[in-house]
């Protein structure tokens, strides 16, 4: 696979810096760098599913004048439902309760508007059990979003910014 970033990985980055920026302790689940061992809560972000459909005729928008450059791009946009998986790993010594905790913190930046440009239609948790290979407890959370994506298309014909509903990734 090519380094390249795709609009998926844009979403995964997304919700781990919505996530840090609320002041919940998250992480990537498949981070390209060694992870580190877990010291407290964390939420590691992966996406379970995606459905995507046209945001409009075939995806496109129109176009748009780049106010930087002067040039004209065209924009495409989809809207999207994503599963992000957001299993809360903690240590063993604070228990199922730091879990919960977790998942109170989760649920409050979700629910409260603090999801930027992602809206939320469900969020569901698991039973915690114990991850051997980790050493950790695990409680799986799913939360269901809908979002508008865009992007912006050079003459290249290659997409440069990723946005959902205005914040770009």
């Amino acid at each position: 696979m090519g380094s390249e970033r795709t609009e998926l990985d844009a979403l995964r980055t997304y919700m781990v810096d919505l996530l840090r920026r609320q002041g919940v302790k998250a992480m990537e689940a498949w981070p390209q760098e060694e992870r580190s061992r877990i010291t407290g809560v964390t939420a590691v972000v992966s996406i379970r599913s995606c459905k995507a459909e046209p945001g409009a005729f075939w995806e496109y928008l129109g176009e748009e004048q780049d106010p930087d450059t002067g040039t004209w791009r065209e924009r495409y946009g989809r809207r999207l439902e994503v599963v992000f998986g957001l299993d809360l790993y903690a240590p063993g010594e604070g228990g199922g309760g730091a879990c919960q905790e977790g998942f109170d913190a989760l649920a409050g930046v979700l629910n409260t508007g603090g999801s930027g440009g992602l809206r939320v239609r469900t969020l569901a948790r698991g039973e915690v059990g114990y991850d051997q290979d980790l050493d950790v407890l695990k409680c799986p959370v799913e939360v269901l979003c809908q979002a508008y994506l865009y992007a912006a298309a050079q003459e290249s014909g290659s997409f440069t910014d990723f946005v959902v509903k205005g914040e770009i990734l």
